[in-house]
C-alpha cells in the first residue's frame, strides 16, 4: 500500500496506561498489511541526563520530540505512518502537570508550549490518543515482576493524580492545539489486561484517518493477507 503523504499518530498520557503496548500491537498490524511504519519513543528512560531535575528532563524530551517531527519531512523521504510513543502532546500534558504541582516555573511551561507549538509543527500530529488509568492501576502495573513497590519521582500517587486530572481536562475541554488535529481519550482502567480490545478501539480511529487518505484496511482478524 502507498501513502499520499506521511501521517503522524501519537500515543500520549499516563505511565503504565497501555500506550506503548497498544502502539506495538498497532505497529505490528500495519506492517503486516504492507504499510511503511516508523516509530518514535520519547520516554525519559534512556535520556542521557539525570532524572532528578524534572525540568531539564522535560526540556530534553520536548526538544527530542520536536527534532523527530521535523525530521519526518526530510527531503526525499518516502511517506510513512509515524507512530509516536510520547510526542508533542505528551510534553504539553506533562508540562502542565509539572506546573500545577510546582515542579517547574511558569516561564519553563511557557517556553515548552512555544517550542512544541512553533509554526513549522502546525497540524503535525494528525491523531493523538490520550491514555489514562487510575493511579492505583498504574502503580500496580509497574510493580508486576519488580523487586520493590517503592514509589518514585513520577510513579507516585501525587504526581499520577495530577497527571490524570490534567489529561482528562485537556481532552474534555476539546482543546485544539497546533500539535494535534484530533484528540481521542482512551481510559484503560476498566479494560486491564484486555490489550487486544483496547487496540481494536484505537485501530478503528486510525483506519478512519487512513481511509481519508485513500488507504482501506481490512478489519483485524478478517484480513486475507496470510501474514
Amino acid at each position: 500500500m502507498k501513502l499520499a503523504r506521511s501521517i503522524s499518530i501519537e500515543f500520549a498520557g499516563m505511565p503504565k496506561s497501555g500506550k506503548t503496548t497498544v502502539m506495538d500491537v498497532i505497529s505490528h498490524y500495519l506492517r503486516r498489511e504492507g504499510l511503511p511504519v516508523a516509530e518514535f519513543h520519547g520516554g525519559g528512560r534512556y535520556a542521557p541526563l539525570g532524572k532528578s531535575d524534572l525540568g531539564r528532563l522535560n526540556l530534553y524530551l520536548a526538544c527530542d520530540a520536536v527534532r523527530y517531527c521535523l525530521s519526518t519531512h526530510a527531503e526525499g523521504s518516502a511517506p510513512r505512518i509515524h507512530l509516536l510513543d510520547r510526542g508533542l502532546v505528551d510534553r504539553m500534558l506533562f508540562t502542565r502537570a509539572l506546573l500545577s504541582m510546582g515542579k517547574v516555573s511558569p516561564a519553563h511551561a511557557e517556553s515548552i508550549g512555544r517550542l512544541v507549538e512553533i509554526p513549522d509543527l502546525r497540524d503535525e500530529i494528525d491523531l493523538c490518543f490520550v491514555f489514562t488509568t487510575s493511579p492505583r492501576a498504574s502503580l500496580a502495573r509497574e510493580a508486576v515482576n519488580k523487586l520493590t513497590s517503592h514509589q518514585g519521582r513520577v510513579m507516585n500517587d501525587h504526581f499520577l493524580v495530577g497527571l490524570r486530572n490534567t489529561a482528562l481536562r485537556f481532552v474534555s475541554d476539546h482543546e485544539r492545539t497546533v500539535c494535534a488535529q484530533r484528540l481521542v481519550a482512551v481510559d484503560t482502567e476498566a479494560s486491564d489486561g484486555r490489550v487486544a480490545e483496547t487496540a481494536l478501539q484505537v485501530f478503528t480511529q486510525i483506519s478512519a484517518v487512513l481511509l481519508e487518505q485513500g488507504v482501506r484496511l481490512p478489519p483485524p482478524g478478517n484480513d486475507q493477507s496470510g501474514s
